[in-house]
C-alpha cells in the first residue's frame, strides 16, 4: 500500500507540473492582446529609391558592416538602410583612401592588404563604382571616404603551465 501511495503522489506531482508549464496565451499574429508595445514596422523605401540597381546608375555609397578578406567580399549599409553584398577582385579593383601600414610612403598597399585593414576598421563610409559580373556586384574602385576608429581586438591570454 505505501508503494501505491508513492507512485500516485509522484504522478500527481509529475501531472501538476505539467498543467503549471501550459502557455495561457498561443501564437499571434500581429500585435493582438498585447498591451503597452510600440513596434513599428520599418518604412518602406521612397517610391524613388531603386531597389534592384544598375551599374549606370552610379556607385553605391555606404557604411562597412563587415569584410570577408578569404572570401573577397564585403557587407555594406547603403544610403536606404539595407545591406548589400559587393565582392573585389585582386587583379582588377583599387582601394583609395586606406593608409598603408608599410614604412615606405612611396608604395601602395595591394588590394588585400588595403582590406584587410578595412575589415578592422567597421564603420567606415566607402563610395564603391561596381560592374555587374553574372548578378554580383563586382567592385572595379571602392573609395574610402571617412576611415572610422580601428576596433580594438582583444589580446589573446597565453597559460604557461609550470612545470614541477
Amino acid at each position: 500500500m505505501n508503494k501505491l501511495t508513492g507512485m500516485g503522489m509522484a504522478f500527481c506531482l509529475g501531472l501538476t507540473m505539467l498543467v503549471s508549464c501550459e502557455r495561457s496565451q498561443r501564437v499571434q499574429a500581429g500585435s493582438e492582446g498585447i498591451t503597452g508595445v510600440d513596434f513599428q514596422p520599418r518604412t518602406a523605401p521612397e517610391p524613388g529609391v531603386a531597389l534592384n540597381r544598375d551599374p549606370a546608375d552610379g556607385p553605391i555609397k555606404g557604411q562597412v558592416m563587415s569584410v570577408d578578406v578569404a572570401g573577397q567580399g564585403m557587407l555594406i549599409r547603403v544610403e536606404n538602410g539595407m545591406e548589400q553584398t559587393v565582392k573585389w577582385n585582386n587583379g582588377t579593383t583599387t582601394v583609395q583612401g586606406v593608409p598603408s601600414d608599410s614604412k615606405s610612403a612611396t608604395t601602395t598597399p595591394t588590394t588585400a592588404a588595403s582590406m584587410k585593414a578595412l575589415a578592422a576598421r567597421p564603420g567606415s563610409e566607402v563610395v564603391i563604382a561596381w560592374i555587374d559580373d553574372n548578378g554580383q556586384k563586382m567592385a572595379t574602385v571602392i573609395k574610402v571616404t571617412d576611415l572610422s576608429s580601428p576596433t580594438k581586438q582583444p589580446k589573446k591570454k597565453i597559460r604557461r603551465i609550470k612545470s614541477t
